[in-house]
Parts: structure tokens; C-alpha cells; sequence
């Protein structure tokens, strides 16, 4: 009911292996009406829709995704699992579609591992200002200068990595006050614990800007009463 007051929303389960869920929610609203907890009711659509699009781009500087590869295509080159394990390509490819050629993009991923995604989201977006990764106990500039090896010396630039537990609101507080001006997509691929998911939306959402989109994978954990993941315990 918290999530409907500030845009529309939606979810999708992909059930192959087990079950790879993705949330997702569009910020139809302004910045202001978000931290104020108004805007919109929820509708069975998200993303850009009428009154909250993403610009078009013909792109300024800089390398030129190939806009002819589909998803499925781009994460298995990369060497993400987010196709061939959870099969989020056939959700991406249509959530994802507005903003692939937006001029300017700004994106921020919670959970980034090995650059593997940061590849794909290079690859796929035509013109991006900002790649940003979040992940805990990294050495940024050594994690930094490997991901730049797999996007290319023309999207180096835009890359940008913090060291950041999930599940740490400081250390979360400390990368939204670096970046000032917020993201258009934020996807939060992180530890998985449904704590942490909650907790990062409530920091993230409002740093979300018009017209953006806001995803959570790997909700299956929610369903779990048991076990930990990733050193985290569950508890159900």
C-alpha cells in the first residue's frame, strides 16, 4: 500500500528454476511528491506511460549500443546469470524499452559482483551518464578498473563503484549523498533479504527521478522461513 502511494507497480515470477521474481515500480511523480508520500494510486502498467516517459535520445558523445541485440542476447555475451538462470530478459526487454535510448541515463545497481551486469547495462543502453555499482567490501578502485576492462575505454568514464552493505542505512545514506543527482533506473540485485530490499527502496525510491523505474530482484527469499543467504539469516 506504501509502494502504491508513490507510483505504479507491478511483478512478474518466472518459475523454470525455482522462482525468479521481479518487483518493479515507476516513478510517475515528482521528487517532491515522492518524499511527501503522494502521487498517483498504483495501475496495472509501469514505466513510462502517459505524463511519465523518458526522453528519446540521438546521442551527444561516446560509444553507441548496438540497438539491434535483444536482452537475452546482451546478459549471455556479458556473462550475467539474468537470463539463462532467472529469465528476466522477457520482462526486461519490454520494462526496460522506454529508457534504452535516453540521452543522459543514469543507473545504479545494488549487488554487482564481477561487472558482469554493468557489462550488459553498457551494452544496452545507447548513451548512459552514469553506470553506477554498489557492492559490499569491494576495493572501489581495483573493482572500478575491472569493470572498466569489460565495459571499454569509451564507457569508463561513466563508471562508478562504492563499497556498501545493503543492510548498512549509513553506509547506503553515504553513496545517495554522493550522488546528488539520483538515477533514472535503480535495480537492486543485492543480498536478497527481504530487510534490506525494503530498506534500500525506502532510502532509494525518493532519489528515483521522474519518470523512472525502480526494480527489486530475487524475491524468492521473502517466501523463506529458514536458512540465510548470502551470511544473512532468514527469518521467517
Amino acid at each position: 500500500h506504501q509502494a502504491a502511494s508513490v507510483g505504479a507497480f507491478a511483478s512478474h515470477c518466472w518459475s523454470a528454476r525455482g522462482c525468479s521474481c521481479l518487483l518493479y515500480f515507476a516513478a510517475c511523480v515528482s521528487q517532491a511528491q515522492i518524499v511527501a508520500g503522494a502521487g498517483p494510486a498504483a495501475s496495472s502498467s509501469s514505466g513510462p506511460s502517459a505524463g511519465c516517459t523518458a526522453d528519446s535520445a540521438t546521442g551527444a558523445s561516446g560509444r553507441r549500443a548496438d540497438r539491434s541485440r535483444n536482452l537475452r542476447d546482451i546478459f549471455d555475451s556479458a556473462g550475467t546469470d539474468k537470463a539463462s538462470m532467472h529469465g528476466y530478459h522477457r520482462y526486461y526487454e519490454r520494462e526496460l524499452a522506454p529508457y534504452r535510448g535516453q540521452d543522459g541515463l543514469r543507473l545504479l545497481e545494488i549487488g554487482v559482483g564481477g561487472g558482469h551486469s554493468m557489462k550488459a547495462w553498457s551494452d544496452y543502453f545507447a548513451a548512459p551518464a552514469a553506470l553506477h555499482g554498489v557492492d559490499r567490501g569491494w576495493d572501489t578502485e581495483d573493482r572500478r578498473r575491472k569493470i572498466c576492462e569489460l565495459v571499454g575505454e569509451e564507457r569508463c568514464p561513466v563508471v562508478k563503484v562504492f563499497s556498501a552493505d545493503q543492510g548498512n542505512e549509513t553506509e547506503m545514506r553515504a553513496v545517495i549523498g554522493a550522488e546528488p543527482q539520483g538515477w533514472d533506473v535503480i535495480i537492486d540485485d543485492g543480498s536478497h533479504v527481504p530487510a534490506h530490499q525494503v530498506g534500500s527502496f525506502r532510502l532509494l525510491f525518493p532519489r528515483l527521478r521522474p519518470g523512472g523505474l525502480y526494480v527489486v530482484e530475487d524475491l524468492t527469499p521473502s517466501y523463506q522461513d529458514r536458512g540465510d543467504i548470502g551470511g544473512y539469516p532468514l527469518i521467517g
